[in-house]
């Protein structure tokens, strides 16, 4: 049985949202931030960027986060796979490696394209984003790069994403 509860975070331009899915047949829940628009990526002619996060948790106890990352834009980016996201965190660069985005691209119903990669994370790469000063965002396409950087909208959603959803027993070594 598939459940889906979405909690709205605050009456923001952005609208970002925490949705909720439960598959008890295949016995995992999935909690994922949507909606997180990124600054400097508010225009479609440059692209748009979306941060949002997933938190999944399988009947096992076994946890593990991902990094969504969403452009929406005029042009096609064509995510590539390998090191396609680089994140400056207070000036330091990580770079992240995903599949790219072949597997999720879509035209949107006003004709912009739209391209989904995943990135794993570590529940230690989420506290270093979450207590960041300065957040800059890079996503590496075959076409071209975009980038965005964190606002204090972007901070707070990261934030109350992980105190709702980040349970202290997580922090424990294993």
């Amino acid at each position: 049985m598939l459940w889906c509860t979405v909690w709205i975070a605050g009456c923001a331009p952005t609208k970002a949202t925490v949705k909720t899915i439960r598959d008890t047949d295949k016995g995992y829940t999935i909690q994922q931030l949507q909606g997180n628009l990124l600054g400097g990526s508010r225009s479609y002619q440059t692209g748009r960027l979306y941060f949002n996060l997933e938190r999944i948790e399988r009947q096992d106890g076994q946890i593990t986060y991902a990094l969504l990352i969403e452009y929406e834009g005029e042009n096609w980016l064509f995510i590539e796979r390998g090191e396609s996201l680089v994140l400056r965190i207070n000036g330091q660069e990580q770079k992240l490696k995903g599949e790219g985005s072949w597997r999720s691209r879509d035209v949107s119903e006003a004709g912009y394209a739209i391209e989904r990669a995943r990135y794993p994370l570590t529940l230690l790469d989420l506290l270093r984003l979450a207590s960041a000063q300065r957040v800059e965002v890079e996503v590496i396409g075959s076409q071209r790069r975009v980038q965005g950087w964190f606002t204090e909208e972007n901070f707070r959603y990261l934030r109350r994403f992980i105190a709702d959803y980040v349970q202290a027993s997580e922090f424990a070594s294993p």
